[in-house]
């Protein structure tokens, strides 16, 4: 390996304070009595434009008026009087395009109606005339036009994160309402409803027969032609809609939270505002003076879940167990409420004692409450072998994983204390520690309120939240137990405690290091293991952002799975999978291991927070990397794969791919299973594999995509380029995506074709159709386009676990020793563009070490890296007229060979380097007479005082001009 990945904390240049995203103070409506329901009917092809529609506005539920809408533009004359006779033998209004925008504005900008629908961000983008991309807070969304009277405003829409989009009016410029500040009222109820069922998707089908509606949406075959049954389909989805709404505004007025269901978002935003509710201010709030340098340090320390096959391609029984509540009891463990309710956090140098406490550590302290207590440490070390977390490149993967390995490095890196722990657990070896430090709460905070929340009263004076709601989730779940499966009360106490686990989880470990990052490349200071200045994409910190709760949490985690492990490997065995909250070890050692973790139980009931998953007990498993595994039962030559609440298979990687088999042979949401079943038969019988490969070939690889985003959107440039508004693909239109495999241009290097064709329910019927090349606009036809499923089959059933050595059976840990670290911002892909191409983690360079890597560079080491002398040249002016830029070809293949080449050159790096501490700083600058300060150009006293004050308190910052001098000083020393 090359270098490993390290997060890191950005900073606006010149910012001295921690800000997070502030809640919005004012006073905003939560009760919506006049609601306005929409749906759109589109042409079935890949333009998508509206064809008719049907609205209806409801005050207090009771119906005032509605109608069909028609579009001129897209509408013929057969098709409007289909649509005027329906109406009129229905005694309904039809309204033109023009006059539903009229009323549009009168009822949701006007009155202030809730606008509604089930993916609106679909149905308001048919009714616009024109599109543009946001502005400001907007960037990366979309501006809609709706009407060309400019007194009315536009309407942005922008992806948040995840599915969760803002979508809002833009102030018009001559509204004659001023209402400058009004965003209007918008809910898409496919979302919320996703949300409080704790789904990642539902079509309207699903959720009316979730929430069980009077009106049940049923398929229908046709789309795009109008005819009555197509109308009556239209006016049903209106009304199935609203009457999800209705189950959906029940079920959300029982969380008790004070907060609009059109600010609902995720999951996360239930979490925040039962903090809010509870009086609790944030981190930032409390201690906007926290060091920026020691908040980086913490974030180069987290990493996220564990997840890996320990034992490959070779069938073995286990029996999965998984941890009770996981996040959740860990923050009880750790203590971490008094963190969170804390007027401030403070921290200590506790080396000393915290290395003691290492070399005294055994696998029955690791399971003695009070150990835990004294967990909230941050550690500075120099790996020498230890096992650690690291995340880069295993193998020849492009894109970054966390394994679970060796590690051998020169310089300092830190850890939370339970990784350091969990390697002493699994080494026999204690890590010899630089530093630690201690953190500390400080008092309670002033404000806090008593709450009640899904009706469990709070005081957070008194009250561990998240302890409440687990044990209050527990008594529902014994309650539930005493009833009939089938009975009207048990699906009513189902109902609440999936309710307070989706609150409890949303409390319990991602709200406390979210980061939003921007769409501007700004100038920033990035603090991490390292210091310096970059330029890059500012991640400002969410609302509960506490990264010291968050870094510990998944740590926590992680000693939690290393004792397990030390216990199986106590036993002379191994285990063959983990995944975050879960491991799967030999049947015969199960119940032990599940009771081993009893005495760490934190709640006022008696379990083991280590659980036998339900029917997963004594199963066969198998395994071809990290989320790539099947459990199933044998019986001679009978392989079955059961079927439960749990799937017992994941396929990793392949979510992005469409059913390829008709709903006869295999259910829409189980396809996976068959491929599966197919992975077993090749293992057991290798010779079947080129039948399975040549089935397969019958089916092409194809994906639905959204068009979700300006960035997205913008791929499409050239597809729209000189096109009328109804011949070009719009934003949030869907189509299908295929992955070429073959280059249109024979003979001759190019990029693969990529197909995109018109939606439709049955995309295997497509690939003989003709279809759009997006890269090139060409129109291309044939199945030789599009890529199958047998070269997907073929190199799934291949793919390495790369984290560990090895490719058959017990897999071995792999000694990292990295050359050096990269500094990235927030993980995260974005699912939408999966199909196209591979998401890019932001990276932050040292801004003078790379200019300096440049000011170097010699013309023959340029040509070596395709960089012209002219170029080459070029670069160096720009870097002394302060104008380089990251984002040039020449820049880009510089950074190919930049961190492969030099590390960065900061102070801290000499420091360490010359085999300095931060601490010989510290004492260095404590020790400086004010004549030893003026001779390295600290030319005031009172500058000095200053500088010593900081020394005290762990706040010097090494990246100044200041420090430099310091540094340099010292080491000439």
């Amino acid at each position: 390996m090359d270098s490993m990945a390290l997060r890191a904390f950005t900073s606006k240049k010149g910012s001295r304070n921690i800000k997070s995203t502030q809640y919005s103070t004012e006073k905003k409506t939560r009760d919506f009595p006049r609601v306005l329901t929409f749906d759109a009917e589109t042409t079935a092809d890949k333009y998508q434009n509206l064809k008719f529609g049907y609205f209806d506005v409801k005050q207090n539920d009771i119906y005032i008026y509605g109608g069909l809408i028609w579009d001129k533009r897209h509408i013929t004359r057969k098709e409007y009087n289909t649509l005027k006779k329906y109406a009129n033998t229905h005694l309904m209004r039809l309204f033109s395009l023009e006059e539903f925008i009229k009323i549009f504005y009168l009822e949701v900008y006007d009155r202030g109606t809730l606008f509604l629908g089930f993916n609106i961000n679909f149905d308001l983008s048919r009714i616009i005339q024109d599109y543009g991309y946001g502005k400001n807070s907007g960037k990366g969304g979309f501006s809609f036009t709706l009407t060309e009277d400019d007194r009315f405003p536009r309407i942005r829409i922008k992806q948040l994160n995840g599915k969760s989009y803002n979508v809002e009016f833009v102030s018009a410029s001559k509204d004659p309402h001023k209402k400058c500040n009004f965003k209007g009222h918008f809910l898409d109820v496919q979302r919320l409803a996703c949300i409080l069922t704790d789904n990642k998707s539902l079509s309207l089908e699903s959720a009316c027969e979730i929430f069980d509606t009077q009106i049940k949406k049923k398929a229908e075959k046709e789309h795009g032609k109008v005819t009555p049954r197509y109308i009556e389909y239209n006016i049903k989805d209106v009304k199935a809609t609203y009457q999800v709404f209705q189950k959906v505004r029940e079920e959300f007025n029982k969380y008790q939270l004070n907060i609009p269901m059109t600010e609902v978002y995720s999951a996360a935003s239930l979490g925040k505002q039962a903090l809010r509710q509870c009086g609790i201010r944030s981190f930032s709030e409390q201690n906007p003076k926290f060091s920026r340098k020691i908040i980086g340090n913490i974030m180069g320390a987290y990493y996220g879940g564990r997840c890996e096959v320990k034992v490959r391609k070779t069938p073995v029984k286990v029996t999965v167990l998984d941890f009770f509540s996981m996040y959740p009891t860990v923050m009880l463990l750790l203590g971490h409420w008094d963190f969170l309710i804390a007027a401030k956090m403070g921290h200590k140098t506790d080396t000393k004692a915290v290395q003691e406490f290492i070399d005294g550590f055994t696998l029955e302290k690791a399971l003695d409450k009070d150990s835990w207590k004294q967990m909230n440490v941050l550690v500075e070390l120099r790996p020498d072998g230890d096992i650690f977390p690291v995340r880069t490149n295993y193998g020849d993967q492009d894109t970054r994983n966390i394994g679970i390995n060796h590690i051998t490095y020169k310089d300092s890196v830190y850890y939370f204390l339970p990784d350091v722990l969990a390697s002493k657990l699994l080494t026999g070896k204690s890590p010899q520690i630089r530093k630690a430090i201690r953190f500390i709460s400080e008092d309670v905070q002033k404000g806090l309120t008593k709450t009640q929340i899904y009706g469990i009263p709070i005081d957070p004076k008194k009250d561990n939240l998240v302890k409440h709601l687990v044990e209050h989730r527990q008594g529902i779940k014994n309650a539930m137990r005493e009833v009939a499966k089938d009975s009207h009360d048990y699906d009513r106490l189902d109902s609440q405690q999936k309710a307070v686990k989706i609150v409890n989880n949303s409390t319990s470990y991602g709200i406390y290091l979210e980061v939003n990052p921007e769409e501007d490349v700004e100038e920033l200071e990035i603090f991490s293991n390292a210091n310096f200045d970059s330029i890059g994409k500012y991640e400002p910190p969410g609302v509960y952002f506490h990264p010291i709760i968050g870094a510990n949490i998944t740590a926590g985690s992680r000693l939690l799975l290393a004792i397990a492990e030390r216990f199986v490997l106590d036993k002379g065995e191994v285990h063959t999978y983990m995944d975050t909250d879960s491991i799967f070890v030999p049947p015969h050692l199960a119940e032990e291991l599940s009771h081993l973790f009893d005495p760490l139980n934190p709640y006022d009931f008696e379990k083991t927070i280590l659980e036998i998953e339900d029917g997963m007990e004594d199963v066969w498993f198998y395994g071809i990397s990290s989320k790539r595994y099947c459990l199933f039962n044998k019986d001679g030559n009978k392989i079955d794969i059961p079927d439960g609440k749990k799937l017992f298979y994941k396929l990793h990687g392949l979510g992005h791919i469409t059913n390829p088999f008709s709903r006869e042979l295999c259910e829409k949401d189980h396809w996976h299973k068959q491929i599966w079943l197919d992975i077993l038969k090749v293992h057991y019988n290798p010779e079947l594999l080129d039948g399975i490969l040549e089935k397969y070939d019958n089916y092409s690889v194809i994906s639905n995509l959204s068009i979700t985003t300006a960035n997205l959107h913008r791929r499409f440039k050239k597809v729209n380029e000189g096109k009328p508004f109804g011949e070009r693909i719009k934003p949030f239109n869907f189509m299908l995506v295929g992955q070429g495999t073959i280059s249109n241009k024979k003979g001759r290097s190019s990029a693969p074709i990529k197909p995109i064709a018109p939606f439709s329910k049955n995309p295997q019927e497509i690939v003989e159709l003709p279809f759009i090349d997006y890269k090139s606009d060409n129109i291309l036809q044939g199945r030789h386009y599009w890529k199958p499923l047998s070269d997907v089959f073929d190199n799934y059933i291949s793919h390495p676990e790369s984290k560990f050595e090895g490719s058959i059976g017990v897999l071995k840990r792999r000694h990292l020793k990295p050359k050096g670290c990269i500094y990235v911002g927030k993980e995260s892909n974005n699912i939408d563009m999966q199909c196209l191409e591979q998401s890019q983690l932001e990276t932050f360079y040292d801004l003078k070490a790379l200019e300096e890597y440049i000011l170097n560079l010699t013309p023959s080491k340029a040509k070596e890296m395709g960089i012209s002398k002219t170029t080459l040249f070029s670069m160096k002016k720009r870097i002394k007229s302060q104008k380089l830029s990251l984002n040039t070809s020449a820049v880009k293949k510089v950074l190919e060979h930049f961190h492969n080449e030099t590390e960065s050159v900061c102070p801290e790096k000499r420091l360490l380097q010359a085999g300095y501490h931060m601490n010989d700083v510290i004492n260095y600058v404590h020790n400086l007479t004010p004549k030893e300060a003026r001779s390295i150009g600290i030319r005031y006293r009172s500058t000095l005082q200053n500088l010593k004050k900081k020394a005290e308190q762990e706040q010097l910052n090494l990246n100044s001009s200041m420090m430099d001098k310091v540094v340099t000083h010292l080491l000439n020393c």
